[in-house]
This record gives structure tokens, C-alpha cells and sequence, in this order.
């Protein structure tokens, strides 16, 4: 069987402790969300779900949301909805 090799070795040495070796990724997820903010609605049209993100536009929904409270939604221009 042939093997791969790894983009990072992971050990978990202790519990509760976690411990990256030589060659590990330099990025982490919240890096790459902030990256792609603002694209969400053309990559799920892309790849996920083109009929959904197009009833999302029509009915205003293709906003990029920063946070919510009870039924209210804020996006990045601090406007709620």
C-alpha cells in the first residue's frame, strides 16, 4: 500500500495539550473565513446550491451578516434587519 506523506504532523502528547510539529500549516480557519468574507453567496452559488443563492438575492437575503440578537440581524454596515 503506498503512503502519503502529511502536511503537518499532529501529537497530543498530555491531555488537554496539543502540540504542532516541524512542517505544520500556517493558517487557521478563522484566517481563512476572513479571507473569503464577502464571497459567501458566490461560492454557494458556485458549488453548494445556484437556486437557493439566487432566491437569497431576490429577497435581499445576500448580505454579509456580522452578528444578531433575538430576530435581528446586523451586516457590515451596522444596519438591522
Amino acid at each position: 500500500m503506498q503512503s502519503f506523506p502529511r502536511a503537518c504532523s499532529y501529537t497530543k502528547p498530555f491531555a488537554g495539550e496539543a502540540k504542532f510539529e516541524e512542517g505544520a500549516m500556517s493558517f487557521t480557519m478563522a484566517q481563512l473565513i476572513e479571507k473569503r468574507q464577502g464571497e459567501q453567496y458566490a461560492l454557494h452559488k458556485r458549488y453548494i446550491n445556484p437556486a437557493l443563492a439566487r432566491v437569497q438575492a431576490i429577497i435581499g437575503f445576500d448580505k454579509s451578516y456580522t452578528r444578531g440578537e433575538g430576530c435581528y440581524l446586523w451586516d457590515g454596515d451596522g444596519l438591522a434587519a
